[in-house]
């Protein structure tokens, strides 16, 4: 999947720049339709419309090459932060194609880090 490839790819560069390394030890994901459900007093009415969701947890395995309990946070919060924009991104990348229709009105994903990123934009 790409956003594994991605992940590891972004990690490897951020372990090659603070002397630290990243690895996968598991990690499956989803990506699909998930609609709304309708309900009344907690019975189900009927399904809505809904979205996309994208669900990839993994574990992971990072460590720095001096050992350092602070060099090994510094280095795991951008590979986390990464992870989180992969969320958005991927997504965004899989469903814009190259129609004319996409070149003008861009799919638009959500995750923590955009939503982050939006909030702090507004001031927020």
């Amino acid at each position: 999947m790409i956003y594994y490839a991605q992940q590891l790819a972004l990690s490897d560069l951020a372990g090659l720049q603070q002397g630290a390394h990243f690895q996968l030890a598991a990690g499956t994901g989803t990506i699909g339709y998930e609609p709304d459900v309708d309900s009344f007093f907690g019975i189900p009415r009927a399904i809505i419309g809904g979205g996309i969701g994208f669900d990839i947890p993994f574990v992971s395995v990072s460590g720095v090459n001096d050992g350092g309990e602070e060099r090994l946070r510094s280095f795991t919060l951008p590979t986390g932060m990464i992870s989180s924009a992969l969320e958005h991104i991927v997504p965004e990348i899989m469903l814009s194609g190259d129609t004319s229709a996409n070149a003008q009105n861009p799919p638009d994903a959500i995750s923590t880090a955009k939503a982050i990123a939006i909030t702090n934009e507004q001031g927020q």
